[in-house]
Formats: structure tokens, sequence, C-alpha cells
């Protein structure tokens, strides 16, 4: 889907932000959206590739915090990143990545000068780019990769599209079996802005739309959330990106 015009429009259950796409194939996707102050993401969430996009401001998306445009690509052992636009430095979280890392290590693909890689809070890492290196491999064990809280519980199924998102997103989740849940949006600092879903509910798909605002119907700020889904002591959760 694809919005030529400068307006959002919505169709097919999705807001095109103006001049923006979405597309996927159930599994991954390719998008684009931009806000209404002329800041812009364009996004590819593949099987073995992701790439970030942004314009006019700093991206937070699975585990990569970027300023300019990157490609991450999994390979056997390692991700390939490519540090594409002129940003300084690139921000990497390896548990959330789309493929987790433990003890991650940083190294450039063609230079023998290793990358200054900093420790930052929230499991981040800070890598500087180096004056004649793009390319950098990150290393790790993928195997015993700490498990991150979006990935608990496999059998509640959370889903979240588009995300990033504005105005509205799609929040869908499968049920095995009747019983009482609640789906509740979370700020970055833990506090509670709204209750979508406090009750009993059937066996099978669900989906409900967040236009974005808390439980007084107050329109919240373009920043990171967090949906949780509860079911009894089984809990799954994703981070979602509201975008202006």
């Amino acid at each position: 889907m694809v919005n030529f015009s400068d307006e959002p429009v919505t169709t097919e259950g999705h807001t095109l932000s103006a001049k923006g796409f979405f597309a996927t194939n159930g599994d991954e996707r390719v998008y684009r959206i931009r806000s209404e102050s002329g800041a812009a993401l364009a996004a590819a969430e593949l099987r073995d590739r992701l790439f970030i996009q942004p314009q006019a401001f700093t991206a937070e998306l699975h585990g990569v915090r970027t300023a300019g445009s990157v490609l991450l690509r999994k390979r056997d052992s390692d991700i390939l990143m490519t540090l594409i636009g002129d940003q300084a430095y690139v921000d990497i979280c390896a548990a959330e990545l789309p493929w987790p890392l433990e003890n991650i290590q940083v190294s450039g693909v063609y230079s023998s000068i290793s990358p200054d890689v900093e420790t930052l809070a929230n499991g981040y890492h800070r890598i500087s780019k180096t004056e004649t290196e793009m390319f950098y491999r990150l290393q790790g064990d993928f195997n015993s990769a700490v498990q991150s809280p979006e990935n608990g519980n496999s059998d509640l199924m959370l889903n979240v599209s588009p995300n990033p998102f504005n105005p509205q997103t799609v929040i869908g989740y499968i049920l095995d079996s009747p019983q009482h849940i609640s789906l509740r949006i979370y700020n970055i600092l833990g506090q509670q802005v709204a209750i979508l879903v406090d009750a009993r509910r059937r066996v099978g798909v669900h989906k409900v739309t967040w236009d974005g605002c808390d439980s007084q119907g107050h329109q919240l700020g373009a920043g990171l959330y967090l949906v949780e889904l509860a079911a009894g002591t089984r809990r799954r959760t994703q981070k979602i990106l509201l975008m202006k």
C-alpha cells in the first residue's frame, strides 16, 4: 500500500502517513512513515536483514538506536553491520536484536583498527564509526543468548502492525484457551498509560486498534511505549514506537 498524497489515509485497517508505504507477507515487512514535523522513518524488517533509515530524528528499533542509515545482515556465525549514513556512532542492544547475541564483540571487516565500544545503560553499547570503515562484524553466542522480555512465553502470541505507527496501530494476539486477559500500554518509565482489554476472551485470534491515546482519551506524545499481554502468570511484551 502506498500513499502518494500529502495527508494520512486509512485503508485495509492500516493508516498510512503522507508519502508513506507499507508492505508485508505476514512475517516480513517494509514501510515508510512520516510525522507532521517532517521526521520520517523507512525500514525493512526481513528474516535475515534489518534496514533502518531515519530522517531528522534518532530512531530506536529492534535494539538499534541511530540517527543515520544502518543495515544489519544475519549470517551463520555473525551479524554484518553496515553504517551507510554519516552518523558518528550507532547504539546496539545485543539482547534486543532480531537475532539476540550474548557476549557481543565488535570488529571492522576490512580495517585492522577496532572501533571504540562504550557500554551504556539498559544493555546498549555505543559503537563509534572509524574514519576508514563502514562495515562491522558483530559476533557473540546466538545459541545461549539471553531471551529478552519481548520473546517470553512462546504460547502467547502478540503482534503489532504497523510499528512504528502514526496515528494508530493494530495489536493482534492469539489465545490457546478461553481465559481472562489484560492488554495494557506502558511508557518508558514503566507507568501504565492505557488499558485496552481487561476481560475474558475466547480461544483464537483477537485484534485491538490503539490510537495513541491514554485511558482518559488524551493523545500521548511521540516516543517508545510497551504493550503487555497478560494471561494468568504468562506475559508477553513488545516495544512500539509512536511517531508524530
